[in-house]
């Protein structure tokens, strides 16, 4: 394999990895948010945050 080729085979790898771990955390920003805006309806903590 030339040496290119190994360089751009590891170029699209980072990419895949950069890419996995901003759909990861995308997703876990997503779930946090939606806790965060079920945490003040809640009577429970409202009262508990007082």
């Amino acid at each position: 394999m030339t040496k290119s080729a190994s360089r751009a085979r590891a170029l699209f790898r980072s990419c895949l990895f950069l890419a996995a771990f901003l759909v990861v955390a995308y997703s876990a920003v997503e779930i946090l948010d939606r806790d965060m805006a079920a945490v003040p309806t809640s009577p429970q903590t409202e009262s508990a945050a007082r």
